[in-house]
C-alpha cells in the first residue's frame, strides 16, 4: 500500500527528471576538411571538454544545458605533449589543448551560441571579428532555421594588409583603432569588413553587424557545426529575430568586443 500510495509523486519527479534531461541541447561538431582540426568548445557554465582533436571524417558530439551561452572555434596545425601544453598556428587558447577561456587567438573564425534565450530561442552567429582562419557553417537540425556558414577562400584573397601565416586577420587585430575596432560602440563599415561581408554575408563583419547576422531557432533544437562546409550546402530562411530581441544580440555583440 505504502509503495502504490508513493506512486503518482514517483512517476511526476521521474517526468520531470526526463523533460529536464530531454532539454539538452546536442551539437554535433565535423570535420569535412582535408587536413586535421583540434575543435575548442567554451561555456559560461561547466560542460565536459573544451578541446578535441577531429582527423578529416571524425565527429565531436557535446550535449550543452539549457540557459548558457558559449562558442565553439577550430584550432590549425598544433602541436601538444603528454600533459596537455603545446601552441596551434591559429585559434589558440593558452598554449592549452583543453580550452578553458574563449580568448582563441586570431586570427579565428567562430561560431557562438546563446541557448535558450529570450522567448524561448536560441541565438547564433558566425563572427569574423577575430579574423578567418577555417571554413565554417552552422547547421541546424530544425528545418525551419537557417543555416549559416562562411565558405569562402578568404585566406588565398585576403587583402595584403591582412595577410597572416594560416588566415586572414580581422583589421581590428592590424590597426587597433576605433575605426575598425569600435571601442567606443560608434562606428559603421569599412572598406576592409565589406570585404569579410562580401565574401561571407551571412557572418559578422564588424562589432555592430547585428541585425542581418544574428539568427534565431526555437530553444530544444539541436545543431551540427561543420568545417570546411560544402560551398552548395542548402540555407533554408528563418523569419528573423523578433523586435524585443535586442539583449541578446547586445550580450553577443559585447562578447565579440571585449577582447580587443
Amino acid at each position: 500500500m505504502g509503495m502504490a500510495s508513493n506512486l503518482p509523486t514517483f512517476y511526476f519527479l521521474f517526468s520531470i527528471i526526463v523533460y529536464c534531461v530531454s532539454q539538452a541541447t546536442k551539437f554535433e561538431i565535423t570535420n569535412q576538411c582535408s587536413y586535421t582540426v583540434w575543435a575548442a568548445s567554451v561555456w559560461t557554465v561547466s560542460i565536459p571538454g573544451g578541446g578535441k582533436q577531429l582527423k578529416p571524417g571524425e565527429t565531436w558530439v557535446i550535449n550543452v544545458t539549457n540557459s548558457t551561452s558559449g562558442r565553439i572555434w577550430g584550432r590549425t596545425n598544433c602541436t601538444f605533449d603528454a600533459s596537455g601544453n603545446g601552441s596551434c598556428e591559429t585559434g589558440g587558447c593558452n598554449n592549452k589543448f583543453d580550452c578553458k577561456e574563449d580568448k582563441a587567438v586570431s586570427p579565428v573564425t567562430l561560431t557562438e551560441f546563446s541557448v535558450n534565450g529570450l522567448s524561448n530561442l536560441d541565438f547564433y552567429d558566425l563572427s569574423l571579428l577575430h579574423g578567418f582562419n577555417i571554413p565554417m557553417e552552422i547547421s541546424p537540425k530544425n528545418v525551419s532555421c537557417r543555416a549559416v556558414k562562411c565558405a569562402a577562400d578568404i585566406e588565398g584573397e585576403c587583402p595584403v594588409e591582412l595577410r597572416t601565416t594560416g588566415g586572414c586577420n580581422h583589421p581590428c587585430t592590424v590597426f587597433k583603432t576605433d575605426l575598425f575596432c569600435c571601442s567606443t560602440g560608434n562606428c559603421t563599415a569599412t572598406y576592409l569588413s565589406d570585404f569579410f561581408k562580401t565574401k561571407c554575408p551571412d557572418a559578422y563583419s564588424f562589432a555592430l553587424d547585428a541585425n542581418s547576422t544574428t539568427f534565431t531557432c526555437p530553444s530544444g533544437s539541436n545543431y551540427r557545426v561543420l568545417f570546411c562546409p560544402l560551398v552548395s550546402s542548402p540555407s533554408p530562411v528563418s523569419p528573423p529575430p523578433p523586435p524585443d530581441a535586442s539583449l541578446p544580440h547586445m550580450c553577443i555583440r559585447m562578447i565579440n568586443v571585449q577582447y580587443y
